[in-house]
């Protein structure tokens, strides 16, 4: 399939599939270069980019897609590793979502200082 196919059936746009290309996500595994030098997409191009919006959408990093997805889609990694690559990144989402908090909390008592600021400056006008 053409890359504006791919783009249609994966739902990235054909500017992402080339960024993907560009940084290795997307290779000559993925597809084959007709005579005219237009590359011909595999059904393993489908694949492999719902593996990356997959793999987004649970939090992991392009960078962190790069380094496992061939093994991934070998099956080279075991069940006890990806239940260990899973966990790690459960704890790293547990870590963020703990560092937003206390962010929250902070901008919550900023608004409450603020609030009260502009409550005491209403009383000295009156």
């Amino acid at each position: 399939m053409k890359i504006s196919e791919l783009a249609r059936q994966s739902g990235f746009s054909i500017d992402t599939i080339r960024f993907y290309e560009k940084i290795g996500l997307i290779n000559g595994t993925h597809f084959t270069r007709n005579e005219n030098n237009y590359r011909d997409y595999h059904a393993a191009a489908l694949d492999r980019l719902e593996l990356i919006k997959n793999g987004q959408a649970a939090g992991f990093t392009l960078g962190e897609i790069a380094q496992a997805a061939d093994a991934w889609e070998a099956n080279a990694i075991s069940t006890d590793e990806k239940i260990a690559y899973f966990t790690q990144k459960i704890s790293e989402i547990d870590a963020q979502i703990a560092r937003m908090q206390a962010i929250r909390v902070f901008l919550g008592k900023k608004i409450e200082m603020f609030k009260t600021e502009r409550s005491g400056q209403a009383e000295q006008k009156a």
